[in-house]
């Protein structure tokens, strides 16, 4: 029982050192997949798996269940190889679950995040608002209907 558990937590911190892996390692070392893989009691089944492309980018992440069966897969893509533009969430039968899409000013700065149903039908939008210094103010979210249900404010500095 004593060394199950102790596998169990060697397991679980090999999966948070890989999947902590930073953007700029993957790049330097030229990673394009990362494989996780969970064996207990003889059995090896999979847990994930995530592609990157050459810039360092999360390109596809598949996850499995508990069996090692396909549990979903999501896609990513960026605009021009830099921001993260849409992220499509798609169930073990490769049909479409959620969609999110993003939107980014001139400094790079996301200003909306959409989440969408399988049907393209907004479910929640947020707005982010930031200040002269590109500091993340305020985060303000829209239900299916577009009516404001919530405002989440960023200080700095506290007192």
């Amino acid at each position: 029982m004593k060394i199950n558990l102790t596998l169990s937590l060697f397991f679980c911190l090999i999966t948070l050192v890989i999947f902590s892996q930073k953007k700029k390692d993957i790049k330097k070392y030229k990673i394009l997949c990362i494989s996780v893989t969970d064996t207990e009691n003889g059995k090896t089944l999979n847990d994930s798996k995530t592609h990157y492309n050459a810039l360092g980018k999360m390109i596809t992440e598949i996850n499995y269940d508990s069996t090692g069966r396909l549990k979903n897969t999501i896609r990513y893509k960026y605009l021009n190889g830099s921001e993260l533009s849409e992220e499509i969430k798609y169930d073990a039968r490769n049909v479409i679950i959620e969609k999110k899409t993003y939107k980014y000013n001139f400094f790079g700065e996301k200003t909306v995040e959409q989440l969408l149903d399988k049907n393209a039908r907004t479910i929640l939008r947020f707005e982010y608002i930031y200040n002269a210094k590109g500091l993340k103010t305020e985060r303000r979210t829209y239900d299916a209907a577009n009516k404001l249900i919530s405002v989440k404010k960023y200080n700095y500095n506290c007192k």
